[in-house]
């Protein structure tokens, strides 16, 4: 099994039009755990979804890491699921999720919503993320053009939340670490300001997790910044290319 050296940094920002921020996240280097959670729902729900989120999945994991990011999920989303039927400004809450563990030579990934995971390798930018969300399922039953997609007024409808149902559909993926990879968890707040050529520029031109995560940030501002902005960059070394 290869030693990796990993490096990451995350940044989150309110952005120019809203009032909160309702992005939370969990990271632990050391542990190779790393989340983020979008939320959604009136009066500080979409706050609370987030956070309850991020840090149950990251609790589970960090306490028992043979658990799949799935199984930490589902438990998530039963427990606010009871939280959101609990009192009647919490009703309706709930929260994307993208969550990376890295485990010896093996990327395991999970994510609910549309909040997104990129993987740069060699130089080539992939979504490793399907978006769970109105325009996108439009697009891949070619009903719907990128373009239209782009405009469209239910562009914000997500498909698949955590803690909207009793139980939730998780995607997962895994794929062997490479030497040089970099990962891009990231909120559509991010996404949806800057095309994948202008993030792929970023990280591959900066390869310090810390600077790459302020100028993303920053360029998803200056695009706008319709939404909270939020993203988490992580960069795998091994011992020789240090």
């Amino acid at each position: 099994m290869t030693e990796w050296n990993v490096t990451a940094a995350y940044r989150s920002d309110r952005g120019h039009v809203r009032s909160n921020n309702e992005d939370a996240v969990a990271v632990d280097v050391q542990a190779g755990i790393f989340i983020v959670c979008d939320g959604m729902g009136g009066a500080a729900a979409g706050e609370i979804a987030s956070r309850k989120t991020a840090d149950g999945v990251f609790d589970v994991v960090k306490r028992n890491p043979g658990t799949s990011l799935a199984a930490a999920i589902a438990e998530a989303n039963e427990s606010l699921f009871l939280v959101a039927g609990g009192a009647n400004y919490l009703r309706g809450m709930g929260t994307t999720i993208v969550a990376l563990k890295l485990n010896g030579d093996v990327a395991e990934l999970a994510n609910v919503g549309d909040s997104r995971c990129y993987r740069l390798r060699e130089g080539v930018l992939e979504q490793m993320t399907e978006d769970h969300s109105f325009v996108a399922e439009q697009m891949r039953r070619g009903l719907m053009t990128e373009q239209e997609a782009a405009t469209s007024p239910m562009k914000s409808v997500i498909t698949r939340a955590v803690g909207t149902c009793e139980s939730v559909d998780v995607d997962t993926v895994r794929w062997q670490i490479e030497d040089s990879d970099i990962y891009l968890l990231a909120t559509d707040g991010l996404t949806r300001e800057l095309t994948d050529h202008a993030i792929a520029e970023v990280l591959r031109d900066i390869q310090e997790p810390e600077a790459a995560c302020d100028v993303l940030v920053a360029a998803a501002n200056r695009a706008g910044g319709r939404d909270n902005v939020t993203c988490v960059v992580v960069r795998i070394a091994s011992g020789d290319s240090i």
